[in-house]
């Protein structure tokens, strides 16, 4: 891991480039809200917006996004949180339908609500 620290561009690097990748964004999101089946006229509209609220949310901070399986399974793992959320608790439901067992349901539920936690309660006893 540390080997791979030095292929890190630098900020001011990354500011240079930053109309470039908003234009990125600005693509990809087009082309995946067309994939999803978006008119045209509709998808050019949101995907601006899209890259918006990606910039209010995640500007000025420098962030890590994982690719592949572990991608997968942070998305898989939100979105057993999410369907927990909304299916009354229910756990046998979800194991069978993401193929886990309980026990793994109840631990991804537990990471989850943490996370969720701490994104919306920040900690009263944080060091700054």
């Amino acid at each position: 891991m540390l080997d791979t620290l030095d292929g890190i561009p630098d900020v001011v690097a990354l500011r240079k480039n930053w109309p470039k990748l908003l234009s990125e964004f600005v693509d990809l999101f087009y082309s995946e809200l067309r994939r999803q089946g978006l008119p045209e006229a509709q998808a050019i509209v949101a995907a601006p917006k899209l890259a918006g609220v990606l910039g209010n949310y995640f500007g000025g901070r420098v962030c890590y996004i994982p690719s592949g399986e572990r991608l997968q399974q942070a998305i898989r793992d939100n979105r057993i949180f999410l369907d927990y959320q909304v299916g009354n608790g229910d756990i046998i439901p979800l194991a069978k339908k993401y193929r886990l067992t309980d026990s793994h349901i109840y631990s991804i539920i537990r990471e989850q609500l943490a996370l969720h936690r701490r994104r919306n309660q920040p900690d009263m006893f944080e060091k700054s």
